[in-house]
């Protein structure tokens, strides 16, 4: 399986739609192949993800400026043939998607993907279906844009129709997001389909409900006029509902647009236990196949996939019962952590007796924060607009960074740093806070997440205070990972790499070297304020890989080093399996730390690294088997994300630039390390 077939940037409609088109081949050529091939699910997520999130540029809405429209690839002109075959591929890729995201573990971190995911592929599709083609317009498409060529944008306000994004917006604000493209596609795509629904009327707001809609009936009396299709009580909510009416036999990509707005909606639902759940075998592409029907007698739609489960985009509940808000409570939420009471100012986290010590650590029965440092973290979770560089201060100081024992502090200062908080809709872009405190509240928000925001505009606090910790993480070192030290220095390996991801995209938009994203692309990272952080955020990557890439995997290598020593000559399988799991971990986490290696720094020893550690995972990990965040610290779906943003670089410098005795080299330990007890080394 070739998986850089993709090309490297869609720069045109052509290459936008071939990207498409080898993304859903790979997708079923992985799929097909479980006998031979590990992990499809993973890899088909990660695949999807990339292909959606990194490489595909997200349409422009019909309010972006003219430049920007027209640079967007998905305005072009394109042939009923060419609009249709767009349509049936994305249905297929959004059902790949569904299949593989279903079979692996609904974690926290991966709930970002579920969501974003899902609504580029439906903005996508949107774009496709709202233009003309140029041969032979489908009457389908011009009903949708309101019933001209021209569409909404050229005279026909409030005459169109569209699915929206729902409560897509408010629910990520409080989802981590490790990967900065994630939060960079999410704010475009929402963009588009917020320009686009601000003109036209809404339809299949499934997250509401699942009754015939009015807008949906005039939708389609509209479409029936046009095409003399008959009209009736009992005829309409089937246009929708059966493949073999007229509408979908006559308009396949209705099909395709249907299906994709409704699994938009679908990863919405707070109630996760009404979603298919994680299973092995996995979920395949026909299982996710939506089937639609209509109860006559409830008059509302029933919705089947996965071994005829019957699906929700909104949640059951028994009467009176109040509806769950989020899938996963919020981390960076003050009154999270003081329930029952709300802490939603400063003064009421003032004014409560007896304050969260967040555990006690594994040293004395002391406790991970005292009353005083609990009132002041707290403090901050109240100011989310100020939090990233309050938050990395606070445990940056004064020796706390032994308080990160405690995993509710880690997934404190995560949440701190990887929720992305409110999202800023375009149209309140431009506006200005008047008063402080401000009456505008809803101004506090970022169009890309609070991390890049506060990376483009104030670098410096960030980049003292994280190389401050990955330092203070170095001395923490007592020579083994069984030390209650080690779970401090893991969290703050994948704290910097992660942050060194959202630098080294800050610092590619900057000199215009990312490969398919470029700063007038994305609003809330305005090019000038980019290239005048561009000096501070390079001396934050500079500092902060010269103690990752040193001191730290230098710790991490000793403990790995160790741990083989204790497997050589062992018969005790409870040794083995034990440090097997430990080695796992130590693997994982050197590659997180090299996950934003650029194509220029790939070297022997690299590539080394790399092809060693994957084949050492991908034989001994256990995967898919509800570990994270217990037993495995890292979500998988991640270390999948970092093969796939690795996977060319690393193949281009294997076919280029290495030697014969280079090879040989590389493969003879990955073959070492697959069949010993892990020993990179030959001894």
């Amino acid at each position: 399986i070739d998986m850089l077939q993709q090309p490297t940037a869609a720069r045109t409609l052509e290459e936008g739609i071939a990207a498409i088109r080898h993304c859903d081949r790979l997708c079923t050529l992985v799929s097909v192949q479980e006998h031979a091939v590990k992990n499809t699910a993973f890899l088909v997520v990660a695949l999807v993800q990339w292909t959606f999130t990194v490489l595909l540029p997200m349409p422009e809405p019909p309010n972006a400026p003219p430049e920007a429209l027209k640079r967007c690839i998905w305005r072009a002109g394109v042939d009923y043939e060419t609009q249709l075959d767009a349509m049936v591929l994305l249905g297929r890729v959004m059902e790949h998607f569904a299949a593989a995201v279903f079979t692996v573990d609904h974690t926290r971190p991966i709930d970002a993907v579920r969501m974003a995911v899902p609504l580029c592929i439906a903005a996508v599709a949107d774009a496709m279906m709202r233009k003309a083609a140029l041969d032979v317009p489908s009457p389908l498409c011009l009903q949708l844009m309101g019933g001209g060529a021209g569409g909404p944008e050229q005279g026909n306000p409030g005459k169109g129709f569209c699915y929206t994004a729902g409560p897509l917006a408010k629910q990520a604000a409080t989802v981590i997001c490790f990967t900065p493209e994630v939060n960079v596609a999410r704010a475009r795509a929402l963009d588009y389909l917020d320009g686009v629904a601000s003109r036209c009327l809404p339809i299949m707001c499934w997250d509401q409900g699942d009754r015939l809609e009015g807008n949906l009936v005039k939708f389609f009396e509209g479409l029936c006029n046009r095409l003399a299709f008959p009209l009736g009580p009992q005829l309409t909510p089937n246009y929708l509902a059966d493949p073999k009416a007229l509408v979908i036999k006559n308009h396949p990509e209705f099909l395709a647009y249907r299906d994709m707005g409704y699994y938009l909606k679908l990863f919405l639902n707070p109630q996760t236990e009404y979603l298919p759940q994680s299973r092995n075998p996995g979920w395949r592409q026909r299982d996710a196949e939506l089937l639609f029907k209509w109860d006559v007698e409830r008059r509302r739609f029933v919705v089947k996939a996965y071994d005829n489960m019957q699906l929700s985009c909104r949640p059951r509940l028994r009467r009176g019962e109040m509806p769950p808000a989020h899938r996963f409570p919020p981390l960076a939420n003050a009154s999270e952590y003081t329930k029952p009471y709300y802490a939603d100012t400063e003064d009421d986290v003032l004014h409560m007796w007896d304050l969260p010590d967040f555990g006690s650590l594994d040293v004395g029965n002391a406790k991970a924060l005292g009353q005083q440092d609990s009132e002041l973290l707290l403090s901050f979770l109240t100011v989310p607009y100020m939090r990233v560089p309050l938050a990395l201060t606070f445990f940056s100081q004064h020796d706390r960074i032994h308080a990160l024992q405690s995993r509710k502090l880690q997934e404190v200062l995560d949440g701190c740093l990887f929720e992305p908080s409110h999202f800023l809709p375009r149209e309140h872009a431009g506006a200005d806070i008047a008063d402080v405190p401000t009456s505008e509240p809803h101004l506090l928000a970022t169009a890309h997440g609070l991390l890049l925001n506060e990376l483009v505009h104030s670098p410096g606090v960030v980049r003292e205070a994280i190389v401050r910790l990955a330092r203070q993480a170095v001395d923490l070192d007592t020579g083994h990972i069984k030390a209650s030290t080690s779970s401090v220095i893991m969290y703050v390996v994948r704290l910097c790499a992660r942050v060194d991801a959202y630098a080294t995209l800050c610092v590619d938009l900057a000199h215009g070297r990312h490969e398919t994203i470029r700063a007038d692309q994305c609003r809330g990272l305005p090019a000038p304020q980019l290239r005048r952080a561009a000096p501070e955020l390079e001396e934050l990557r500079r500092e902060l890989r010269a103690v990752l890439h040193g001191p730290l995997r230098e710790v991490m290598e000793g403990w790995y080093r160790r741990l083989v020593a204790e497997c050589d000559d062992r018969a005790d399988d409870t040794v083995l399996d034990e440090n097997t799991k430990l080695m796992c971990e130590v693997h994982a986490h050197i590659l997180l730390s090299y996950r934003a290696v650029a194509a220029a720094e790939v070297t022997e020893p690299l590539a080394h690294l790399f092809i060693s550690a994957f084949t050492f995972l991908s034989t001994r990990h256990e995967w898919n088997m509800d570990l994270y965040p217990l037993q495995f610290q890292i979500p998988e779906h991640e270390m999948f994300e970092v093969l796939q943003h690795a996977r060319r670089r690393l193949v281009v410098w294997l076919r280029t630039a290495a030697s014969q005795p280079q090879l040989d080299r590389i493969m003879e330990t990955a073959v070492r390390v697959a069949a010993t007890t892990g020993a990179v080394e030959a001894g």
